[in-house]
């Protein structure tokens, strides 16, 4: 027996072993000691495969303290200060890691000693552990499921079992709960979230902001959306999980504790297989987290997993935090970059659901009033919220048909590719029977199908085509330029610089063309890249429309009056 090759929850549970000894009066730990420490556990490890074996930990309890009450206790003088391991431990302890290095294992771990004392049924903690129901198949079969495949190869091994049920929240089984407030005032953040989260890479946003603008509410929204289902097709049934940094750290004052736990949590969501989102609060945590002596950072466990696709996550920092940490690790930052593409609800029936919720707050309130005032308020609040929420009922029923028919038009899309693809097929193996069908049956029936369906698409909410006016309303919003400055073209701006300008400048013709020309001919390329765009000297009295000149060209060049420096 080698107590290096036990783990150090394992060694712990020994140690309370012995203190449960101790308290007791028994002068050596028993087999019956170790099963008692097991069952005492906080965190519930050995009653819980107990009860997933098919087994009752409450009454395996109850016939090990019946076993460790016909002990004789000793006190005083000749009691042991420390007592050691009576032979059946020991051989206990040599069954263990005999089970272990048969299973593969490096370390001898907690659900080992359990199946070491039902594989011995002989022994009197075996039969009442048999007493109780437990078998050594379905326990093997039990440790097998709450190991996932993983061996233990580290000290900490079982840090890395159910990670994410230990260091992360489910948000998405809190809002099926009912337990997450609607979130007001975020719809066009959540939509970016959602539009980045679609893409095949670079499919890891962060959450910049102030402590207290909404981040955290953004990833509660975006759960409440998965839930109801508003959400690209590609992120439905998806499982997002907050991960709880402060859990994660907590206690792990060992090196490779931590490190253990993270992994644990990276292979959870690995095998999930792409079904679980991870949000990721506070993320400049991670960038130095767990780093110590001869030990990495959690970034540095992550960046694989990122760049492999295998960890899909929201990240959430403070924009100093960001540009300190992240921005710096090229990995991290590449990781974040930002797509808005969404597959959401319009924007009239987000409005009309966020009017209907400050409505009922409305609502809450005046039902607790007893004036005259209150009362015909809430009548008239009560008649006008009805309204509004039929309107929402109508709109979004629209909404979801909409969705339908396209979705059912993407679909005739791809059955006819497949079905042009096999004629080129068919028509280059020379199978004529099968082209001939394709040709006059197949392919002719789904450009029908797909022309109703288009014809009946109408007036939609919904488009399935990206046209020039959804990309300048998509480049509008990140830059702030205004949509039909966007859309115009600039030979077009440039050829009408002169009576663009002279509207807002009135009366100074010939400055106006001047000004124009040498706009035009730097655009052209006519004059060298390298010098300015101009240089002009406006000479003449106050008030005749220097200042205002500026003004303009600053406008029309930049779409802002304020581009401009004063001196």
């Amino acid at each position: 027996m080698n107590l290096e090759k036990f783990t150090d929850r394992a060694k712990g549970f020994l140690q309370a072993a012995q203190t449960i000894t101790i308290r007791m009066n028994h002068q050596r730990i028993s087999p019956e000691h170790i099963a008692k420490a097991l069952l005492e556990d906080n965190e519930g490890m050995a009653a819980g495969l107990i009860a997933k074996s098919g087994g009752d930990a409450a009454r395996a309890a109850a016939g090990i303290d019946a076993l460790l009450a016909k002990v004789p206790a000793v006190s005083g003088s000749g009691a042991q200060q420390t007592p050691g391991l009576d032979n059946d431990a020991v051989r206990l302890l040599d069954q263990a890691e005999q089970v272990a290095s048969k299973a593969g294992d490096g370390y001898v771990t907690v659900e080992r000693l359990l199946l070491a004392m039902v594989l011995a049924p002989t022994t009197s903690v075996g039969k009442a552990l048999a007493d109780a129901g437990l078998k050594a198949d379905a326990l093997n079969s039990a440790i097998n499921d709450l190991r996932g495949g993983r061996a233990a190869d580290t000290a900490s091994s079982e840090d890395r079992y159910e990670a994410l049920k230990k260091f992360a929240r489910d948000l998405t089984e809190v809002a099926r709960e009912g337990k997450l407030d609607p979130v007001i005032g975020r719809d066009e953040e959540i939509r970016r979230t959602i539009q980045i989260l679609a893409r095949r890479t670079k499919n890891n946003p962060v959450l910049i902001g102030e402590p207290g603008v909404g981040k955290t509410a953004i990833a509660e929204g975006l759960a409440l959306r998965i839930t109801n289902g508003d959400v690209p097709d590609s992120l439905k049934d998806r499982r997002l999980l907050s991960l709880d940094m402060g859990a994660l750290i907590a206690g792990a004052k060992y090196r490779g504790e931590f490190e253990e736990r993270l992994k644990g949590v990276l292979d959870d969501v690995k095998a999930a297989e792409g079904e679980i989102i991870l949000f990721i609060d506070e993320m400049h945590t991670l960038v130095g987290a767990g780093k110590g002596e001869g030990a990495m950072d959690a970034s540095n466990l992550l960046k694989p997993a990122l760049a492999r696709g295998e960890l899909h996550c929201i990240g959430a920092t403070t924009l100093d935090e960001y540009r300190k940490h992240v921005e710096k690790d090229p990995a991290l930052e590449a990781a974040s970059r930002i797509r808005m593409e969404v597959e959401s609800k319009p924007e009239e029936i987000e409005t009309l659901d966020r009017r209907i919720i400050q409505m009922k707050i409305e609502e809450s309130a005046l039902s607790k009033e007893t004036d005259a005032a209150s009362k015909d308020r809430l009548a008239t609040l009560r008649a006008e919220l009805a309204n509004q929420e039929q309107q929402s009922a109508g709109l979004t029923q629209k909404w979801k048909a909409e969705k339908d028919k396209i979705h059912a038009e993407a679909k005739i899309k791809e059955e006819l590719d497949a079905a042009r693809s096999a004629l080129d097929q068919a028509q280059r193996a020379g199978d004529l029977a099968r082209a001939g069908e394709l040709s006059y049956g197949t392919i002719p029936g789904l450009e029908k199908q797909l022309a109703d369906a288009e014809a009946a698409a109408g007036n939609a909410m919904l488009r399935e085509e990206v046209t020039a006016d959804d990309i300048a309303a998509v480049v509008s919003k990140w830059t702030g330029i205004p949509v039909d400055r966007m859309l115009a073209g600039e030979r077009e701006k440039l050829l009408a610089m002169e009576s663009t300008i002279a509207r807002q400048v009135i009366g100074q013709d010939q400055a106006v063309r001047a000004v124009s020309t040498a706009v035009r001919r730097s655009r052209a390329g006519l004059q060298d890249p390298n010098r300015p765009l101009g240089s002009f000297l406006f000479l003449g009295p106050t008030g005749v429309g220097k200042t205002e000149l500026t003004k303009a060209l600053a406008r029309f060049l930049f779409d802002d009056d304020n581009a401009m420096v004063r001196i």
